[in-house]
């Protein structure tokens, strides 16, 4: 059986775009994954101010996770993927430079949590709070709700 041009370009495009879904899935599970993270150190640093963990030798390594984790951020988003399951909206890319300025600002505030001594529960507990509403308005605007 002979094959034709058409039949061969057509396989190529088959086998092309299945690698490139299976990229994109790539992609989106290392968003998934480093945003899981940030929401685990979040969630960990909250119990210990709320009083409902007394872990607070854990905090400075769940501040440095956290840290690295958000200027990991922009680079995950950067391509405009949505294979998969994603929370992701369009939304991101489509408003890029504020989208990117909302990780640039979460970068700079966790590493300024990450610097703080937790033990001034004053300025460790404020600059959680902007470290939150950054993370909140992101989440208001670029991500589907559940």
């Amino acid at each position: 059986m002979r094959l034709s041009k058409s039949m061969i370009a057509a396989a190529a495009l088959v086998a092309l775009t299945g690698t490139a879904f299976a990229a994109g899935e790539a992609t989106v599970e290392a968003r998934k994954q480093n945003m899981k993270g940030i929401g685990g150190d979040m969630k960990a640093i909250a119990a210990v101010l709320k009083g409902e963990s007394s872990d607070t030798a854990s905090l400075p390594t769940h501040t440095k996770s956290l840290a690295e984790a958000a200027a990991k951020s922009k680079a995950l988003f950067q391509e405009k993927v949505l294979a998969g399951e994603t929370a992701a909206k369009p939304e991101i890319w489509a408003e890029w430079d504020r989208f990117a300025a909302g990780l640039d600002a979460m970068s700079v505030e966790t590493a300024k949590l990450a610097a703080l001594n937790p033990a001034d529960k004053a300025a460790f507990g404020a600059q959680v709070g902007v470290v939150g509403k950054i993370c909140k308005n992101c989440h208001d605007t670029y991500k589907e709700k559940k």
